[in-house]
């Protein structure tokens, strides 16, 4: 190939790197790695985002980097120097990375180009760039978007399954209730059959007491009257005694004047006043306790009246007792029909449960089916990034040619 003809194929080949979309960028292979070729796009992209670049490089200046090491870009060089010696050497045919700088994200090829007469002999480095920073917002937003749809959608899905669990846990508990509110119904309703014979015997037993009462009340009634008689005899003897006395302090008198033919006659004298007073002191006391068996009597009288109207009351509830456990009988067949439509309606809460969980069961298949496909999408974008960082790798290595 003539010198003139190596200028025109370089000519049209640095044409070609400069239609690439990437950065691409050939250095030389001493230790700097300095950098003699970058194509159009290099020169607009760190043109773009040089104040991104200068911030995050600890203020390298990113405009003038033609002619300087390629390690301003890394931040720890001797790292990728290490790498460019694997490479050169053999131990590995390309590196490929993504670069972090600042709010600016590249995705890195690097590439030994090998002389083409001599496979041996190493004509330089070339590194391609793709400027991957909307495609890593994009994904990152993805992402966040599919981590927010996917936390809420496993917040649903845990809700609907807790909803699901304890309408279980609730058609379970119906259906025993259900059981037991039938076994209940029919001893409910035996039991009121008996509540209300027992009531009815009950009526019967206080018409009875109260009859019972109404005769002991008016037996008290006649002892108060014979109380009053007794009373009349007492205040009777009490006058005869206050009379005897009376007299028998007369008679002492008398045997006082008649001195000692009037002594006898004046020792059964006070033996009669002894007794008169011992008669009206009897007297007062049998006054006194008719007085308080009369009060006694009143008292009884009193309450056995009371007695009559509560049992009249008595009776009376009764009637209303046994017209109540009636009206129970009626409820009771109620609950009957009502524990019915429970059952019924256990059935078809059953049957609720059971499209719940058919229709968890899809959303958590919608969930898996969705996260297939933006691994898919991810995936292609991943493939296609490569694809043209091939593209502008086989550029570079005609260069090198």
């Amino acid at each position: 190939m003539t010198r003139s003809t190596a200028k025109a194929e370089v000519k049209r080949l640095t044409a070609v790197l400069d239609h690439v979309d990437n950065v691409v960028m050939l250095c030389d292979t001493t230790n700097e790695n300095r950098i003699f070729y970058m194509n159009a796009s290099a020169k607009k992209i760190l043109e773009k985002y040089a104040s991104h670049l200068a911030e995050a490089l600890r203020g390298a200046d990113v405009r003038n980097v033609f002619g300087n090491s390629i390690h301003q870009f890394q931040r720890e060089p001797d790292r990728i120097r290490a790498i460019f010696k694997d490479m050169a050497e053999g131990r590995a045919p390309s590196h490929q990375a993504d670069i972090l700088m600042g709010e600016v994200c590249f995705r890195t090829k690097a590439y030994p180009i090998w002389h083409h007469k001599d496979p041996k002999r190493l004509v330089c480095f070339a590194a391609v760039w793709s400027d991957v920073t909307s495609e890593k917002n994009s994904e990152r937003e993805r992402k966040s978007i599919a981590e927010a749809a996917s936390r809420e959608l496993a917040e649903k899905v845990n809700q609907i399954a807790v909803a699901v669990k304890e309408m279980s846990i609730s058609v379970a508990e119906v259906a025993q209730s259900t059981q037991s509110a039938s076994v209940n119904v029919g001893s409910a309703t035996d039991g009121v059959s008996s509540g209300i014979e027992i009531v009815r015997r009950a009526s019967t037993s206080m018409r009875d007491v109260s009859d019972v009462v109404a005769s002991a009340s008016g037996i008290v009634a006649d002892l108060g009257e014979q109380s009053e008689q007794i009373g009349e005899i007492v205040v009777s003897i009490k006058g005869i005694a206050d009379q005897t006395n009376l007299l028998a302090l007369n008679a002492a008198i008398e045997a006082a004047r008649a001195g000692a033919a009037g002594r006898g006659f004046a020792v059964v004298a006070d033996e009669v006043r002894q007794l008169a007073e011992r008669a009206r002191l009897a007297a007062s006391e049998i006054s006194d306790r008719i007085g308080a068996m009369r009060l006694g009597t009143a008292s009884a009288v009193q309450a056995m009246e009371l007695s009559k109207e509560k049992a009249s009351v008595g009776v009376e509830l009764a009637a209303q007792a046994d017209s109540s456990l009636e009206g129970i009988v009626a409820d009771i067949v109620m609950v009957r029909d009502v524990v019915v439509r429970i059952a019924a309606a256990t059935e078809e809460q059953s049957a609720v449960s059971a499209e719940i969980s058919e229709s968890l069961s899809l959303i958590i298949k919608d969930q898996i089916e969705d996260g297939d496909a933006s691994a898919s999408e991810r995936r292609f974008g991943a493939n296609r990034g490569e694809s043209s960082s091939d593209l502008a790798g086989r550029a570079a290595a005609l260069f090198g040619h």
